[in-house]
């Protein structure tokens, strides 16, 4: 549980920044929809881990990377919804 906040909390974090960046940026701007859709792949790879996990490692490395997911799609929904 405690691996899922910390990178829930990482992942917020991240995707925020990374997407303000993307969205300032003067020289190739990026949509926030385009780091929307780079959460859900990250989603994606997570559950495949998940769903085929062998060993302890790829389960630490699935639950990892859910909780980033997690974290990047909580923080980029509200500012998609506030930009329609």
């Amino acid at each position: 549980m405690t691996l899922i906040s910390v990178a829930n909390c990482a992942g917020r974090l991240i995707a925020g920044f990374a997407s303000d960046l993307g969205v300032t940026c003067t020289k190739g701007r990026l949509p926030r929809p385009v780091f929307l859709g780079a959460a859900c792949l990250v989603m994606a790879v997570a559950f495949t881990l998940l769903a085929a996990w062998t060993s302890v490692a790829t389960l630490y490395v699935a639950t990892v990377l859910a909780g980033i997911a997690f974290g990047a799609l909580n923080s980029l929904n509200p500012a998609i919804s506030s930009e329609v």
